[in-house]
């Protein structure tokens, strides 16, 4: 069962972070706006390795891409707010 859960995981999380990425691309706003898309992957890269050697995986690629999808969706719902001087 654990075998069967550790492979089916990745794709499980990967179809969601693709749905809300889907959804959250598919907006329309009336004029485009930034978000911490970038920030939120390279944060979520370091997440997924970090996760990754704790757990004492052998699967490095795959938690550093879905790392970085799971954080690049949590940074693209994060608008980035206007500096006014």
């Amino acid at each position: 069962m654990k075998e069967f859960m550790m492979s089916a995981l990745p794709l499980v999380i990967a179809g969601l972070c693709v749905a809300v990425l889907a959804v959250c691309a598919g907006r329309k706003e009336s004029k485009k706006q930034e978000t911490y898309m970038g920030e939120g992957m390279c944060l979520g890269m370091c997440l997924g390795v970090s996760l990754n050697s704790l757990i004492g995986s052998d699967n490095l690629g795959t938690a550093m891409c879905i790392g970085m999808l799971i954080g690049e969706v949590i940074g693209m719902m994060i608008p980035k707010k206007k500096d006014t001087k």
